[in-house]
């Protein structure tokens, strides 16, 4: 897959200096920030001041592997990960990779335990709680100062310091880390019951749901409410009839998404693999072989459409639970983000339809969980190589690591 650069500005480095003290939050942070990276096809990867053993590593000797690492192509964005926090300097660490033309961002999450704030990093730096005139002066360690780029998050009052950011990938990176909700939610998708168009293979359109779309559409309600039970919950859909139609008896706040249409076909919306093949056997065979960057004559490629649900997934991360209900390839593009699957391979992931999934992220990933109804419905699912429909793999690509998947057969509901 080809690694994205940054409108334009592929030869921007950033370090992101993790000095969070509490080891969950900093695994967290960081697990979140490689996902998002990676899903971007951001080339990114994490550093640390201690070996898998727990043993400290110098850390000049770190500085200078990120260092190195930099020299590679399309290297933009590396996590260093400090542990011995009280032997940390920031002025140092920030003037070392200055000289190698290499920007830096320090970043502090301040989580629940308040008193903890005397052993936070930050120098001469004043944070006031929200509801409350007092001033809270943290520890004069010697790890930030006001010459230094760094943003501060604060959990139990949600105060955020940002200090010296002036480039476009410090502001995205703090833009996202931001939209982070921490809490406890879960993540629910779906794609719209089965449509006219999927009984005659085509793809693309906007037609209404078959008759077993239709039954899939009343039974929602009942399986997300078994699941759900009182927990608040909103609805997203795309403007196409079909999620419309699949939301229509769902009994909570609804949001119609543009950005959630399913990707365009441009010339051959509306048509059949087998008519495509026929028709455009010359783009038939470069989407095969690249089907994350083919762009259909008129159309979209996958790439295209995570550029376009990049404020979705930005939304998602600050909502609490939601049940989303859009198109196949969009859903391949949400899911392969929280599956941290490499992009170049989430077009062929199956997502079937008439089957519930919910996503829990964990500290340690995400768990996943499908439902599957007893609504039949034709598989949509096409082999590499071929322009036949076939029948789906029986697992959500299991093979990935940090995911784990149980499969509920859903029966009378």
């Amino acid at each position: 897959m080809t690694l994205r650069t940054i409108d334009g500005i592929e030869n921007k480095k950033l370090c992101l200096i993790m000095v969070t003290k509490n080891e969950r939050d900093r695994r967290f942070l960081t697990q979140k920030l490689i996902r998002y990276m990676g899903w971007l096809a951001i080339k990114c990867k994490v550093f640390k001041d201690k070996d898998n053993t727990g043993c400290s590593i110098d850390i000049n000797d770190v500085i200078t592997n990120i260092c190195e690492w930099f020299r590679e192509e399309h290297s933009i964005i590396a996590i260093l990960n400090i542990y011995d926090i009280n032997l940390c300097n920031g002025s140092q660490y920030d003037q070392t990779f200055k000289k190698h033309h290499i920007d830096t961002l320090f970043i502090e999450y301040i989580g629940d335990d308040l008193n903890s704030i005397n052993c936070n990093a930050i120098n001469n730096t004043y944070i006031k709680r929200v509801g409350d005139t007092s001033d809270d002066i943290i520890s004069n360690s010697k790890i930030l100062n006001g010459q230094l780029s760094y943003v501060i998050l604060r959990k139990e009052s949600k105060d955020t310091l940002i200090n010296k950011v002036d480039n476009y990938l410090q502001t995205r990176v703090i833009f996202y880390i931001l939209n982070i909700n921490m809490e406890n939610k879960s993540i629910w998708l779906s794609r719209h019951g089965e449509s006219m168009y999927n009984l005659e293979e085509k793809i693309g359109g906007d037609s209404s749901l078959s008759p077993r779309g239709h039954k899939y559409a009343q039974l929602l309600p009942n399986l997300i409410k078994c699941q759900v039970g009182d927990l608040p919950l909103v609805v997203w859909t795309s403007t196409l009839r079909r999620t419309q139609e699949t939301a229509r008896f769902l009994p909570y706040k609804k949001l119609a998404w543009k950005a959630l249409d399913e990707l365009d076909a441009g010339v051959c919306d509306g048509m059949t693999y087998k008519e495509i093949e026929q028709v455009y056997p010359e783009d038939f065979k470069a989407r095969d072989e690249d089907k994350y960057q083919y762009r259909y004559r008129g159309g979209e490629s996958y790439a295209d459409v995570v550029n376009r649900i990049e404020p979705v997934i930005m939304e998602l991360e600050r909502q609490d639970n939601v049940l989303i209900i859009t198109h196949q390839a969009v859903l391949r593009c949400i899911y392969a983000y929280f599956m941290n699957v490499p992009q170049g391979e989430s077009p062929w992931m199956t997502i079937p339809l008439h089957t519930l999934i919910k996503l829990t992220p964990t500290i340690d990933g995400v768990k996943v969980t499908r439902f599957k109804t007893d609504i039949p419905a034709v598989s949509t699912y096409k082999e590499k190589g071929s322009s036949d429909i076939t029948d789906m793999p029986s697992t959500l690509s299991s093979k990935y690591a940090n995911i784990l998947e149980e499969v509920s057969d859903i029966q009378n509901i």
